[in-house]
């Protein structure tokens, strides 16, 4: 038996709520989008993913940016087509990504990553890779903690969605991992006012040195534990 997607539970809230949850965000201006535009070229080409009804869209819009925007929820893709004139919105899986290597210039991507399970997590970084410029800035906001539960509070009507915490090394490992160069992190209060709800806020450079370091790294691990496991004095080995 397939395991059951528990993305699609969340989504299910989404879909529910509707207006009434992009209304309760709408206010909200991250700092650090600013950030994001002032580090971007001229007309560059941005993907926002996980872009519900299209708040930071637009933001990305107004700064000059051709924006493309994608999510999972019907609902949210509905309101952000009638919000918002002159971006396209797209129903898409971060998981599977259809867009041709080395589309856009940047990638935001906040309180998105949250919603899955760890393990997918890196698979979905190194898809943004291979869609991302040389040079390109991904952003990654994601809730700080441990572990992982089914949650619910007063923003989604107490309905339960999963969320899935990281630590801020953890993130920039992951980013690593996929390839990317940590621009800069840090931990970041709530914007919501939540006041046990802190975030990891992380800017990372697609770079191509990366990628083929951790290549090499890859290589050399495979040929010393295949040579340990074959003289039968396999350990755990930290490449350095």
């Amino acid at each position: 038996m397939a395991k059951k997607d528990s993305l699609l539970k969340t989504i299910a809230v989404y879909d529910k709520l509707g207006a009434k949850y992009a209304d309760q965000i709408a206010h909200v201006r991250l700092p650090q989008l600013q950030e994001f535009i002032d580090m971007l070229p001229n007309n560059a080409q941005v993907l926002d993913v996980g872009c519900a009804a299209g708040r930071d869209s637009a933001i990305l819009q107004n700064a000059g940016f051709r924006v493309m925007g994608i999510d999972l929820s019907e609902r949210f893709l509905e309101l952000a087509r009638e919000r918002i004139h002159g971006v396209e919105f797209q129903y898409m899986d971060a998981r599977r990504l259809s867009f041709e290597q080395e589309t856009f210039n940047g990638i935001w991507t906040h309180a998105v990553l949250l919603n899955l399970d760890r393990s997918e997590i890196l698979g979905v970084l190194q898809g943004f890779w291979k869609i991302m410029k040389p040079g390109g800035i991904c952003f990654v906001g994601v809730k700080a903690g441990e572990g992982k539960k089914f949650i619910g509070e007063a923003l989604v009507d107490n309905m339960k969605r999963r969320e899935t915490y990281f630590g801020k090394s953890e993130m920039e490992e992951l980013l690593n991992d996929a390839g990317f160069k940590i621009e800069r992190s840090c931990i970041y209060g709530d914007m919501l006012g939540r006041p046990t709800t802190k975030w990891v806020y992380i800017f990372a450079k697609k770079n191509i040195a990366n990628r083929m370091e951790n290549i090499i790294r890859k290589r050399k691990y495979r040929i010393i534990f295949g040579s340990l496991k074959k003289e039968g004095k396999y350990a755990k080995t930290k490449i350095s």
